[in-house]
């Protein structure tokens, strides 16, 4: 199985951990037995199934190893079921910057609840990976739940007017077009 961390370069948007490339990170606090990650600690990542719902962390995918001697536990996650795990010990390796050609052979590996896709449509959107939120819109978007798509696409990031840019416009078209239809 493949796993990957996204990050802003080598920063955590979650704490500012810088991490090392090709090193063993170790994290300063580590308390698996915690129930919220603040309290856990360690290193998220995540599943090539579900890594699509982790690009709003930043603009750098990784490859993740995890050392033979670090302590992994999955963290059930409803977004993302089966593909979120933390670690005391990880290793970010490959850092490629995000394209259209990742972020769609990532949505075409995923395996996510509906109500995920739909919130990866504002992040990707506004991230501008147009042709992918097209795709998830014509393969998960339906006139059962239309409603819903909407509801999360508007609620999921609040994005202030002057904010939304050409391909969150689209999007909300689309959405709008087939909301119209039913």
């Amino acid at each position: 199985m493949k796993y990957y961390r996204v990050m802003d370069g080598l920063i955590s948007n979650a704490g500012g951990f810088e991490y090392k490339l090709d090193e063993i990170n170790v994290a300063t606090n580590w308390n698996p037995k915690a129930d919220n990650p603040k309290d856990m600690g360690g290193f998220s990542f995540g599943t090539e199934e579900c890594e699509l719902r982790w690009l709003l962390r930043g603009d750098t995918i990784y490859d993740v190893e995890v050392p033979n001697d670090a302590e992994v536990i999955e963290c059930p996650n409803k977004n993302c079921p089966r593909g979120v795990f933390r670690t005391n010990k990880i290793i970010v390796r490959n850092p490629r910057l995000l394209t259209e050609d990742i972020v769609m052979d990532l949505y075409k590996k995923s395996k996510l609840p509906d109500n995920t896709y739909f919130q990866c449509l504002t992040f990707l959107s506004l991230k501008g990976f147009l042709s992918v939120c097209l795709c998830i819109v014509n393969d998960k978007v339906n006139k059962e739940n239309i409603h819903q798509a909407l509801e999360t696409f508007y609620n999921f990031i609040k994005v202030e007017e002057k904010d939304k840019n050409n391909d969150y416009k689209s999007v909300e078209e689309q959405l709008l077009k087939i909301k119209n239809q039913v």
